[in-house]
């Protein structure tokens, strides 16, 4: 739905910015599109002479606790829940919400972490090349949970959502988990989700209506966000092993 308005965008008349706001970032567009253009990259090039180039340097804010860094890379806020967390660690909360901007206007990232530190990363629009820091351990999905709780044990038929950017050891790690898996767009992801926060709950309703009284467990903070405002329950993996909905 998205692909197709961002190649008619690209293909009519030529608006840029109107093509750039409509990217979510699912990599579909690169699917439909006859010569395998990397579109994405392309749009994200348009943005930077529409918008400006700029970088930024990001670090976490350390929340307290001691041991091993755990930084927790996401477009939520802490909640109590995660400052339980303290006990054996060391934790940081790095909110990804500016950095995401920063990406999706053509500019470039660093976030900066500790050396040693195990990262959460709940925040799929934020490639994993922008992290920067010795010994670094990255984990997403499943893995947050066994991290934190030591098992991937989840609600009660729960619904898993694939993210349509989950690289692919995430999406296989994902189908693992033996519950019923939704690979479809939330809308909430890249440019869309920024620029077009009332159009992406109409697509999350489009697609995820029929799970309506269920949970949907996501690796992807800026999904839960989207579905959550269209009404539906939802959360993250971290949101999971906590055991609180975190919020902006």
């Amino acid at each position: 739905m998205i692909a197709r308005g961002v190649l008619a965008a690209l293909s009519g008349d030529g608006d840029e910015l109107l093509a750039y706001s409509l990217c979510a970032s699912c990599g579909e567009c690169v699917k439909a599109c006859p010569e395998s253009n990397p579109l994405p990259s392309a749009l994200r090039g348009a943005a930077g002479i529409l918008g400006g180039r700029r970088e930024l340097v990001s670090t976490p804010r350390e929340l307290g606790g001691a041991g091993r860094p755990l930084v927790i890379a996401s477009p939520l806020r802490p909640g109590e829940g995660v400052l339980r967390l303290t006990e054996g660690w060391r934790v940081y909360w790095l909110n990804t919400e500016e950095p995401a901007r920063v990406y999706w206007s053509g500019g470039s990232i660093r976030l900066k972490l500790p050396r040693g530190s195990i990262v959460l990363v709940e925040d799929l629009d934020i490639p994993w090349t922008a992290f920067e820091g010795e010994g670094l351990e990255l984990l997403s999905g499943p893995r947050i949970l066994e991290a934190l709780s030591g098992s991937a044990q989840l609600p009660q038929g729960a619904v898993i959502h694939v993210p349509c950017k989950a690289p692919r050891e995430l999406a296989e790690s994902l189908s693992r988990l033996g519950a019923e898996t939704a690979r479809s767009c939330t809308g909430g992801g890249g440019a869309f989700g920024i620029l077009r926060g009332d159009y992406a709950v109409e697509v999350s309703l489009y697609f995820f209506e029929r799970f309506r009284g269920r949970t949907i467990v996501t690796p992807c903070a800026r999904a839960a966000r989207t579905l959550r405002r269209a009404g539906l329950n939802a959360l993250t993996f971290l949101e999971v092993a906590v055991g609180e909905i975190l919020e902006r």
